[in-house]
């Protein structure tokens, strides 16, 4: 099935910056996204009123951090880090620099959004061992988890229709 993402979303970045225009335009969305990841219920009232950012820069002991979409609240923040290549794991400043992106006085959230079949599980181990003594929740997540459910709650009206197109490029992107 074609969707009008077909042909424009075709790198990580792409699919990194439809899930965040996605989040910040539509709070249900950006509800059901962070609850999905963060594992936690998070309300429509509170995803609205956080901040979505893509490649925002952090400054860690090593250089730069840059994580995929950095998510601000009110004593919370979400790093979700995007893969859409089984192949692509982290850099090595990846697997050392997120901690540099948290501070203590937040709930804080690292949330991997990757393949079924993504090749380094390990790196991921690596980053959680290290960030959960520092009491920032780690979790790996898998895009068909995502867009199942996406697929239960899409919304009404011109905006549903818009999430309904995003959701199906996304099954039919991971199908391919």
């Amino acid at each position: 099935m074609a969707t009008i993402f077909d042909s424009v979303a075709t790198k990580e970045n792409d699919h990194t910056n439809l899930l965040r225009n996605l989040m910040d335009r539509d709070a249900k969305a950006a509800a059901l996204i962070l609850s999905f990841l963060t594992e936690r219920d998070i309300s429509e009232t509170k995803a609205a009123k956080c901040g979505y950012r893509t490649q925002r820069a952090f400054v860690g002991p090593g250089g730069r951090e840059i994580p995929d979409i950095v998510v601000d609240g009110v004593g919370f923040r979400c790093l979700v880090e995007v893969k859409i290549d089984p192949e692509l794991g982290l850099t090595s400043n990846q697997l050392d620099g997120y901690a540099s992106c948290f501070s203590p006085d937040r709930e804080n959230y690292l949330c991997f959004l990757v393949p079924i079949d993504w090749k380094h599980h390990q790196d991921a181990k690596k980053v959680k061992a290290l960030l959960e003594s520092r009491n920032i929740s780690v979790f790996v997540h898998y895009w068909p988890g995502l867009i199942s459910e996406l697929d239960h709650e899409a919304p009404n009206g011109q905006s549903g229709e818009l999430f309904k197109e995003i959701v199906g490029f996304w099954r039919h992107f991971r199908d391919r």
